[in-house]
């Protein structure tokens, strides 16, 4: 099925219910410690493609798809570095690790070829790990077979294919299979002081967890099993309870705490929902960390009821978490190893959204209004007088574009980089009017757009194109100002153009900037710096510029000093999760508009040492695409308006408050609907931190009731109801979007499903 953008625009014309903010809608003059939560703090050994990692003392190691093994020194979490690597044939996928010694599994094909046609194979090879910045092959043992989990325990190598395989590794340059062990499909293998666990998932999506006794490594002998609903993805232990990650469908999964504190007669202790069948966990100090489409992190130290403390953005997901002193690492494929602090397990929330305007591209404020591109209604302008509450007052269509697109507010016009230069009269804010443009054929891409006096300048792909725009009916394209391989955005600050550009062979980026005060038009470059990890964004603040960059790899944020024009110099840099789109600074404190990320916080109050502090993700997933200040709120725009506090710290005894008490102390919390859009039925999930009486309604675009789905008592935990699309006199509702609206004891929150027929 799918969904036209018309409909989704027509749904969002109206306001629903006016601000969707829950009873911290009185915060608005408060700010919050955004310092104190989970966050991203580094990453090593990018560009490889990472599997499986193991910590070994202080080291991590990795393998991955024709990597063979990588080590990097990992003694302090927020600056690993590589230590070394072993080329290892075939394709690596699994590592354990035990004293001096590491086993990886990989697979290997008979003629030798990744993509070869001869029937898959699987092979252990051993390392000596001895000293890590020198590790040394050792053995092979090959399969007919492919391993999918490995362990090792007192020089035994243990693999988990289909029945438990294990491999005497003690004379490493010739291991040998001393016994294979029946299962139907064992799949995952955890062994933890002598004690195999081992998951056996059957063909008919239930699963049998067996527990072995490894006295004699050789021949172990089975304890207890115990039998589960759902396959397991993953298994992480920590004293006495056994955590399992369930996939339920392809959608969701669950979270089971197996108390094993008498091995011979385990027991499942809590069942926990999740929103997404977990790729990864771990669990350490009564935390569990886990990757599903956020990485979220649960409070396990009760088992009988997981609550969620907090999640954070990691959208290039996980293979595998390890949890140590606070801090998770990540196996991302081939986005490196990414390494979380997550000493303070929480993370920071909006404290409300709106759906109005519906999916704003850009938005720019002058007094009490708001100019807003629109992805699909053009430009809205909107009565901001109520921070809160933004109010439509008028729309004109513009073309669309290819990229997202930008605007740029000067006098009595609105310029804007969609597919080329728009320009909009708006002298009567309440009735603009689409003047001239100039189209551009994309490539090259229009990104965003500046103006300074009777010129316009439009960062595109292929360089910065200058219009003279003293006849606004017909902007008449002047010149091309190119830099190196690629350029994109750009910015304006008195008579200075600041344009971000890279070079691709090798790859390096440059900040450049032109005097505009004596030629506009060909404006000379006075001076450029390099700057870390391609170039983004593009926004200057007084004597400061900052530049967001990415290389599909490491995401950054670049500091640099222009008070001198033509010596710019890099003052310092941080990583960030994700690339920005849109930026701005309050009071020293940064705010990103990061695509999967949400909105991303940095302290710049040292500018040579800036700090990314968190992110507060959309958990909904979707795109954060621009930033502003809305009263004294943070408004990041995505599908709608979300509202986040400002910045304070509370260890400089900051007069506000420290913290969103609804944000921290929530009750209530609506995960949401799925599928989404549907049809002809929907779970609507949500969670309970206290027992309450809940009312679960739908309402349409124009704020009437459609039908209330629950309006009764519940207990703590995950909860799931169903709509079937009909309204409360049982008839098919229409093809639209409407609301779920959930109203707890104190608090509520709305989220938005697509009805499709």
């Amino acid at each position: 099925m799918k969904i036209s953008t018309a409909l989704i625009a027509l749904g969002y014309l109206v306001l629903f219910l006016g601000i969707l903010l829950g009873p911290s809608a009185a915060l608005g003059d408060d700010c919050h410690d955004y310092s104190n939560h989970m966050r991203y703090v580094s990453r090593t050994l990018s560009g490889y493609d990472h599997q499986d990692i193991v910590l070994h003392g202080s080291y991590l190691l990795s393998v991955g798809p024709q990597n063979g093994l990588l080590v990097a020194d990992i003694s302090d979490p927020t600056d690993p570095f590589p230590v070394s690597s072993l080329w290892l044939d075939s394709y690596q996928f699994g590592l354990a690790a035990e004293g001096d010694l590491a086993a990886i599994m990989a697979y290997t094909s008979d003629d030798g070829e990744m993509e070869g046609e001869g029937p898959a194979s699987g092979a252990v090879q051993l390392v000596d790990i001895s000293d890590p910045a020198h590790p040394e092959f050792e053995g092979e043992l090959t399969f007919r077979t492919a391993p999918d989990d490995i362990a090792m325990h007192n020089s035994h190598v243990y693999l988990a294919m289909r029945n438990l395989v294990i491999i005497d590794a003690s004379n490493p340059a010739e291991p040998a299979t001393v016994n294979r062990v029946p299962f139907i499909n064992a799949s995952e293998i955890l062994i933890s002081d002598g004690v195999a666990f081992v998951m056996d998932n059957l063909f008919d999506d239930s699963g049998v967890l067996h527990i072995l006794d490894l006295t004699d490594p050789a021949e172990p002998l089975e304890i207890a099993s115990l039998e589960t609903a759902w396959t397991v993805n993953n298994m992480a232990i920590d004293e006495n309870l056994l955590y399992l990650g369930c996939r339920q469908d392809a959608a969701t999964g669950n979270l089971l705490v197996i108390d094993i504190s008498d091995i011979a007669d385990p027991f499942l202790v809590s069942t926990t929902a999740l929103p997404m069948w977990p790729q990864a966990l771990d669990v350490d100090n009564g935390v569990a960390t886990i990757q599903c489409h956020l990485l979220t992190t649960y409070d396990v130290a009760q088992p009988e009821g997981p609550v969620k403390l907090g999640q954070t953005d990691s959208s290039t997901g996980a293979s595998t978490i390890l949890m140590r002193d606070g801090y998770a690492f990540l196996a991302t494929g081939t986005h490196g190893v990414q390494i979380y602090d997550i000493s303070h397990p929480t993370s920071a929330d909006f404290i409300g959204s709106n759906p109005i305007p519906p999916d704003p591209e850009d938005i720019v404020t002058d007094g009490t209004l708001a100019y807003v591109v629109d992805r699909f209604r053009g430009l809205l302008v909107f009565d901001i007088s109520d921070p809160l509450k933004p109010a439509e007052v008028a729309q004109t269509e513009i073309p669309a574009s290819a990229t997202r697109r930008k605007i740029e507010r000067a006098g009595d016009y609105a310029y804007i980089a969609s597919g080329g230069l728009r320009i909009v009269d708006v002298s009567d804010p309440h009735n603009p009017q689409p003047r001239g443009g100039a189209a551009v054929a994309e490539p090259p891409f229009s990104y965003n757009v500046k103006v300074r006096g009777d010129y316009a300048y439009l960062g595109t792909s292929e360089g910065v194109l200058v219009y003279l725009i003293t006849d606004p009916d017909h902007p008449l394209r002047m010149s091309t100002l190119t830099f190196d391989d690629f350029s994109s955005y750009l910015d304006i600050e008195e008579d200075y153009l600041y344009v971000g550009s890279s070079a691709f062979s090798p790859y390096r980026s440059w900040l450049n900037v032109l005097d505009l005060s004596v030629d506009p038009v060909l404006p000379e470059r006075v001076g450029s710096v390099e700057i870390d990890f391609g170039h983004g964004m593009v926004e200057v603040f007084g004597d400061i510029a900052y530049v967001g960059g990415h290389d599909y790899v490491v995401s950054t944020m670049s500091v640099i000093d222009i008070s001198v024009p033509d010596a710019p110099t890099l003052l310092g840099s941080t990583v960030c999760p994700n690339s920005l789109y849109d930026f701005m600074v309050v009071d020293g404190i940064g705010y990103g508009a990061s695509p999967y990320t949400g909105l991303s916080v940095f302290d710049l109050t040292e500018p040579a040492d800036p700090q990314f502090m968190c992110n507060v993700p959309i958990e909904s997933g979707e795109l954060a695409r621009t930033i502003c200040l809305l009263g004294n709120n943070i408004a990041v725009g995505a599908d709608g308006l979300y509202y986040a506090l400002p910045h304070c710290d509370s260890s400089a005894g900051s007069d506000g408050p420290v913290s969103n008490p609804a944000a921290y102390n929530a009750t209530v919390r609506l995960i949401g609907a799925r599928p989404n859009p549907f049809n002809p039925k929907t779970s609507i999930d949500f969670t309970l931190t206290t027992p309450q009486k809940i009312r679960v309604a739908i309402y349409n675009l124009e704020g009437r009731h459609v039908t209330t789905l629950c309006d009764k008592g519940f207990s703590p935990g995950p909860h799931s109801i169903v709509w079937n699309g009909l309204d409360s006199d049982g008839r098919p509702v229409a093809s639209n979007l409407y609301m779920i609206r959930l109203e707890g004891e104190r608090e509520q929150e709305v989220k938005k499903v697509i009805y499709l027929k």
